[in-house]
């Protein structure tokens, strides 16, 4: 969680419209991949 937030806000520094477009679809993408583990976890 905490190197996805840092993905985010190093993103997000650049202030741009598509900066926060690209942060966004990170997460997602980080969130899928956490998703995955998990299931291959158990």
């Amino acid at each position: 969680t905490h190197q996805r937030r840092t993905i985010y806000e190093s993103l997000k520094v650049k202030d741009t419209k598509d900066g926060e477009i690209i942060a966004s679809q990170l997460l997602e993408i980080a969130e899928l991949v956490d998703t995955i583990q998990k299931y291959q976890e158990e």
